[in-house]
């Protein structure tokens, strides 16, 4: 189902956390979700996203694959979770995203979404422009930002049409 290139960066379960941040998905039978951790700095070393595809600056910290069998749509969702730095998250998406698009999938036509997640802590700063930067790449259905942690956060948005 995924694109080759991340087949190495592949993550058992359905759920990531990092920075004390939390993600999940519980998949419905009609669904097929996998999770791709491309940040190899961190905690896949055998991914080398970085290296094969030539990225330069920083990435997000991980892809999840989104197969919904019913309808047969295959949503690419770049996630990044975060302590707070609203500008950076976006920043890294779009990096990753700047350099996945080029790549050719196997799949029918993907839909590409955005998701960040935040910790708890203080209120995140919201710059007007760089969320504007983030919608013109993923409109503002295809893209959120959150600090609701739990079961199925990500689910939820990935079923959103």
């Amino acid at each position: 189902m995924p694109c080759s290139i991340i087949q190495p960066c592949h993550k058992d379960g359905m759920s990531y956390k990092e920075n004390n941040v939390r993600i999940s998905v519980i998949p419905k039978d009609h669904e097929i979700v996998e999770f791709f951790i491309i940040d190899g700095k961190k905690k896949n070393n055998d991914c080398k996203i970085r290296e094969r595809l030539g990225i330069e600056g920083e990435i997000s910290d991980l892809i999840v694959v989104y197969k919904n069998l019913k309808d047969n749509k295959t949503i690419y969702c770049i996630i990044e979770l975060k302590s707070g730095n609203f500008k950076k998250a976006v920043s890294q998406i779009l990096n990753t995203y700047k350099y996945l698009i080029r790549v050719e999938c196997c799949c029918s036509p993907i839909e590409w979404r955005a998701f960040m997640c935040f910790n708890l802590g203080p209120p995140i700063r919201i710059n007007d422009h760089t969320l504007n930067t983030l919608k013109k790449t993923f409109p503002a259905e295809k893209s959120a930002h959150t600090k609701q942690q739990g079961n199925d956060n990500l689910g939820r948005f990935l079923r959103n049409n």
